[in-house]
């Protein structure tokens, strides 16, 4: 368990970790994160049991096993709470969209910072080829 003080904390610790995986596997939808946190057999397109959200068993699972991050109990709670913003028990994705889009940020959206890197990799890739 990492030693956090406080959700704010956990948070940012969180969404720094999905950012960079967005970077890392050159994905630029928020769409595909929230993904990260449903079951792989949920997001087939015949699935029947579709989920109406992301449980807290799910956030826990996907905090621990999918992005590495282990955090106490009451701290995943306390986040999950949070992200829930419409209190229904499960985190939508708009709840999860407006949780991981930045309210304060002034400079670029963090979505045109991975799109920036993105291209510079390719444009590096396409110079040293040449």
């Amino acid at each position: 368990t990492l030693p956090v003080k406080g959700v704010v904390a956990a948070e940012k610790i969180v969404l720094d970790k999905i950012i960079q995986s967005i970077s890392d596997m050159k994905v630029t939808s928020v769409n595909h994160t929230y993904r990260y946190f449903l079951p792989s057999n949920a997001t087939s397109r015949n699935s029947k049991k579709k989920p109406k959200g992301i449980t807290l068993a799910m956030f826990k699972h996907t905090l621990r096993h999918v992005l590495l991050i282990t955090l106490s109990n009451e701290l995943v709670e306390g986040l999950f709470r949070k992200w829930d913003y419409d209190k229904d028990g499960v985190i939508s994705m708009e709840d999860y969209a407006e949780a991981v889009r930045p309210h304060d940020y002034v400079g670029k959206q963090w979505i045109q910072e991975v799109e920036d890197r993105q291209q510079a990799d390719i444009q590096r890739r396409h110079d040293m080829n040449r």
